[in-house]
């Protein structure tokens, strides 16, 4: 019942505008031509008048239903452009685990040095911050900093050494 609605609409724009136009020109008779005698006032408005508002109105319809059809369009490359940005930023945060854990297999270091995934911003917290919280905060943009991803990957890399 849902499915489609701008093409829903467009065909009711289409309905629409036959309707009002087959009405108009019926009433013109009807009104215009009363009898024997002719009124040429109601005749020439409802045969001229009724299918142009039935047209200016089923225009305005129509333009609708190409504006949802041309909306939901746009949708699709919009979610594959999503998709494609949170593969990315997956990406810099494996990246930037990778970096920490390379630059700090040497234990006598004390802090851990990473990417933020959001600003990109280098970044370095100590091993009990990074290993004991959930999150961290970028001081540069603020936003949270999930460390499971990097504290797993640590650790798997401090297992295997």
């Amino acid at each position: 019942m849902f499915d489609d609605p701008g093409a829903k609409l467009k065909n009711v724009a289409v309905i629409e505008f036959a309707v009002i136009a087959a009405v108009s020109f019926i009433m013109a008779f009807v009104l215009g031509i009363h009898g024997d005698d002719f009124r040429p006032l109601p005749f020439f408005l409802l045969l001229i008048g009724g299918p142009l508002f039935a047209y200016l109105s089923a225009l305005v319809l129509y333009g609708f239903g190409e504006l949802i059809e041309n909306t939901e369009a746009l949708r699709l490359p919009q979610k594959k452009l999503e998709k494609r940005l949170e593969q990315q930023r997956n990406e810099r945060i494996t990246r930037a685990a990778v970096e920490a854990i390379a630059d700090k297999e040497n234990e006598s270091s004390r802090f851990i040095d990473i990417l933020c995934p959001f600003c990109n911003e280098k970044l370095s917290y100590t091993k009990e911050d990074f290993l004991e919280k959930d999150f961290l905060v970028c001081p540069n943009c603020e936003k949270k900093i999930d460390t499971k991803d990097y504290t797993s990957l640590y650790r798997k890399k401090a297992q295997n050494s």
